[in-house]
């Protein structure tokens, strides 16, 4: 079938202009992204009971709307006016994966882990090809970068968040330091941040080696931590009034 019969069949049964259409497939790029114009539409055809093989979906592409249908979640569907997937698999925080999450591809075992938008830009396709010491070189070098242009310091790495993220003074804030508590949690980012670089984004710029043992899986922590940090991050820019990210 051409592509524009599945928008038409999609606001038919939605009840909606294409237009609607198209903003609803913005918000989702916007919010699970990085999610093209096409795959948007398929998911949300996936969430009213559209059989997408009928549209020529490969199993592939199939994973891939699944995945993001589980980022998503059926209580963010419901927000976003989205229809829940019946028996639809959900995030819980005992488990944050499908239960068939070893008969995942790359890309749908990358997907359901949900990761922060920045990491996804990073370290995606990195991941999906196999590159794992280069995914999370990758993402870490991102996080990197993202610290040093928020921060408007010229140093790199361990010494880059160490001066960030400090006490007195900080570049970057996650807290309001006005207890012992809020400065400790601060003071923990800082080593987070610190860790990080040292433990992580050196050996992989540097060395040749990476753990031999469950690489998928290393990797995958790894990329959860850069995603931990990066909300973390998040939490820094939401904490300053009048000063977005440029």
């Amino acid at each position: 079938m051409p592509p524009n019969s599945l928008a038409k069949l999609i606001e038919k049964k939605l009840g909606i202009s294409s237009m609607t259409l198209w903003r609803r497939c913005r918000d989702l790029d916007r919010q699970y992204g990085p999610i093209s114009q096409q795959e948007a539409r398929w998911v949300i055809a996936h969430g009213v009971g559209i059989d997408l093989r009928k549209h020529g979906l490969t199993d592939a592409e199939l994973e891939r709307v699944r995945g993001i249908r589980f980022r998503i979640g059926e209580g963010d569907a419901r927000r976003r006016d989205i229809p829940a997937v019946p028996n639809a698999p959900r995030a819980t925080r005992r488990d944050a994966r499908p239960r068939n999450v070893e008969t995942l591809t790359p890309a749908g075992l990358f997907d359901v882990y949900n990761l922060h938008s920045e990491v996804a830009r990073s370290s995606r396709r990195l991941f999906v090809g196999g590159h794992y010491r280069e995914a999370v070189r990758a993402a870490f070098q991102r996080l990197n970068n993202r610290v040093r242009k928020l921060s408007g310091l010229k140093e790199d790495g361990v010494s880059l968040m160490s001066h960030s993220f400090k006490k007195e003074a900080p570049r970057l804030q996650m807290t309001a330091l006005r207890t012992d508590s809020e400065q400790n949690e601060q003071e923990g980012l800082r080593f987070l941040m610190m860790g990080s670089m040292a433990a992580l984004r050196n050996p992989c710029t540097h060395e040749d080696h990476w753990p031999p043992v469950e690489e998928t899986t290393h990797a995958l922590e790894a990329l959860a931590l850069a995603s931990l940090l990066h909300n973390y991050l998040d939490r820094c820019l939401s904490s300053r009034s009048g000063n977005p990210e440029a």
